[in-house]
């Protein structure tokens, strides 16, 4: 893997914000941390943290923003600011006021697929499969997406 292009080298290990923002400087990507340095080092290892998306940010991303909060929960409502803001692409949790889009299955002798928003998709999925009502598909960023898949 090509060593990114931006360095973490005078980040703090404070809580904060951090934005991935292109050569032109558009912004890609908006995190938060508990520990900046610790969070940005983890995208540094082998494998990242597993998401496709950081590996994409370490190929693409020409510089690395952090700004330095008092507590983590500044650096939470920071980062909503920021998403709202700056509208990155590649944030998709809270890039609007929507709940989660998630595919639901009936557990019916004729199941049907239908669209449902959750606020908490773990804990919807976990109860609605638990009670054997349904099955539970996404959280999904497209409605439109999802059903040109299904068709």
């Amino acid at each position: 893997m090509p060593e990114p292009r931006w360095s973490i080298d005078d980040v703090p290990e404070k809580p904060g914000v951090y934005l991935f923002r292109d050569a032109a400087g558009k912004v890609l990507y908006v995190g938060k941390a508990r520990k900046l340095k610790s969070r940005l080092r983890s995208y540094r290892r082998p494998g990242g943290d597993g998401r496709l998306l950081i590996r994409f940010m370490e190929e693409v991303a020409a510089t690395v923003e952090t700004i330095v909060t008092r507590t983590e929960g500044e650096a939470l409502l920071l980062e909503d600011t920021l998403i709202k803001q700056h509208k990155p692409d590649h944030n998709i949790r809270l890039k609007d006021d929507k709940s989660f889009l998630m595919l639901r299955l009936d557990a019916e002798p004729f199941p049907r697929f239908k669209f449902v928003r959750a606020h908490s998709p773990r804990q919807d999925r976990r109860e609605g499969e638990a009670k054997g009502r349904a099955r539970f598909f996404g959280p999904f960023a497209s409605a439109r997406a999802v059903r040109r898949t299904l068709s």
